[in-house]
Formats: structure tokens, C-alpha cells, sequence
């Protein structure tokens, strides 16, 4: 359509050095030939040293999120609406899609697609829960849960799988939720065995990437890598390639030198998890 409009709206170039009243152009003159402004390019400039960007890293990772307090808070809003608001169930259905309000003061809009079943992943049966969709819910002391997206847990005996996709924000969360959650995450804990993680994420203003991070298996330390991304543009990144929490920070493949990443905190978080 932008091409058509264009085509209809650019005078016809003349023939033959005709002129159509706009611009006489000489037959051997080339249409449309004009010299290009020169653009000079500045590269980005790191505004974090090595050290502060695996603090940062360390602070994001301390406080990964946790799906399950989605899943909680949309299962207790849920509870308080009444028989026609949003209805019996734990779905908002389309009927729904711009709002209604509930008779104890709770209003819900949008629709979302609940689940919570017997599932078997790598071999294992566990219980599969989340929330899909995009909707939000208003409480009467003013608080609301947005959601746009996808927020499940897989738990079983020794197994636990995550993943928050989209866009979360609830008023009464954590640090996480409550500064509102943008991204693609996935983590997997085996207990007493390994951690992956990968995606990336918004994590309380802080925003990170980790691809196809491990921890455990191998050799109990970190395999992978992640990035953390400047307050001033582009990106950090740290390899782990030796097993050592230890590695050199590059930015822009400028190297920063060599920093650590303490992952102690994530690995206590992941075994509560089960």
C-alpha cells in the first residue's frame, strides 16, 4: 500500500528532456542520481567497568522470577468475582474482552486460558500450571494484575521448569512483578544435579540474556554465557567456557577485562523451588 501511495504521489520523470513543469532532465542525465549525505559513525562507549557488570548480573540473577506467584495471584483474583463476573472457572472467556465488574467490587477484561493437569516431561509425571492470555484485573482497593503473554510451572518430585513470556505487572508483588516483567525466560532445575537457563528479560530495570547458561552437570560450575545491557547502549557478555565463575567481560568485542559472578544465591532460589 506505501509503495502504491508513492507511486501514485512521485511526478512522472520526463521523456526525451520534455518537461513536465516540475524539472527539465536532459536525456543523458540520470533520474534520480544524487549524492548521498556522509554519515559519520560513533561507536558506543561502555558506561559500566568489568566489576560492575558482574555485580549487576549477580543482583539480577539473586532475584530471578518465580512464574508460581503468577500463577498464585491469578488463581486468588479469580476466586473473588461472582457467578456472571467473571463466571464459574478459571478463565476469562471472550464475552468478557472489554470488562466487566464483579458485585465485590473486582472488574476483569480480556480473556486468558487457564491450566493445571497431570503432564510427563523427560520422563517424568508432574503437575503442569499456568496462565495464558491477555487481560487485566482491577481489586477494589485499587491494585491490578496485567498480563499479555504465557506464565507456567512444571513441578514434579525432582524436576522444576519455568517460563514467563510476554508482559507481567502486578501491583503487589515482588520487586520483579511489581516493577513489571518484560521478556522470554525459561529455567529448568534437576535437584541436586544441574540449573540451565536461557532467554532474556527485563529483570527490575536491568535488563539480561543468558544463552544456554548451565550450571551443575558437567563439572559444577557455569557453562554458557550472559549479557547485561548498558545504561548507555550495547551489550556486556561473559563466556563461561572452564567451569569458573571467572571470565572476561566484552563489550562490543572490546574486552574489559576479567570479573566474577556469584551464583549462589540463584542455585538457593532453584532448590526452594521444589
Amino acid at each position: 500500500m506505501i509503495l502504491l501511495l508513492l507511486a501514485c504521489a512521485s511526478p512522472k520523470a520526463p521523456v526525451n528532456g520534455t518537461d513536465t513543469g516540475a524539472h527539465t532532465v536532459d536525456s543523458g542525465e540520470a533520474v534520480g542520481a544524487f549524492d548521498l549525505p556522509e554519515i559519520e559513525e560513533t561507536m558506543v562507549q561502555p558506561t559500566l567497568s568489568a566489576s560492575e557488570v558482574a555485580e549487576r548480573l549477580t543482583t539480577a540473577l539473586s532475584q530471578v522470577p518465580d512464574p508460581t506467584e503468577i500463577v498464585e495471584i491469578y488463581q486468588f483474583l479469580m476466586a473473588q468475582g461472582d457467578a456472571t463476573c467473571p463466571g464459574p472457572g478459571m478463565n476469562i472467556v471472550d464475552t468478557w474482552l472489554y470488562g466487566c465488574d464483579a458485585t465485590t467490587g473486582y472488574s476483569y477484561s480480556g480473556v486468558t486460558d487457564w491450566m493445571n493437569e497431570l503432564h510427563t516431561e523427560e520422563g517424568m509425571t508432574g503437575t503442569l500450571t499456568g496462565v495464558a492470555g491477555d487481560f487485566w484485573i482491577d481489586t477494589p482497593d485499587g491494585l491490578q494484575l496485567e498480563g499479555g503473554g504465557h506464565s507456567v510451572t512444571f513441578t514434579s518430585d525432582w524436576l522444576w521448569v519455568g517460563e514467563i513470556a510476554g508482559s507481567w505487572r502486578w501491583d503487589g508483588g515482588s520487586a520483579w512483578l511489581a516493577h513489571g516483567f518484560s521478556g522470554n525466560l525459561t529455567m529448568e532445575y534437576i535437584a541436586n544435579i544441574q540449573f540451565s537457563m536461557w532467554g532474556a528479560a527485563n529483570l527490575n530495570g536491568t535488563h539480561i540474556a543468558a544463552h544456554d547458561l548451565t550450571i551443575g552437570e558437567v563439572c559444577g560450575g557455569p557453562i554458557g554465557s550472559l549479557s547485561l545491557r548498558d545504561p548507555g547502549g550495547g551489550w556486556h557478555k561473559m563466556v563461561f567456557t572452564s567451569c569458573e565463575p571467572c571470565t572476561s567481560v566484552v563489550f562490543e568485542g572490546v574486552d574489559l577485562g576479567e570479573a566474577c559472578v556469584e551464583f549462589s544465591a540463584l542455585l538457593a532460589e532453584m532448590e526452594s523451588r521444589l
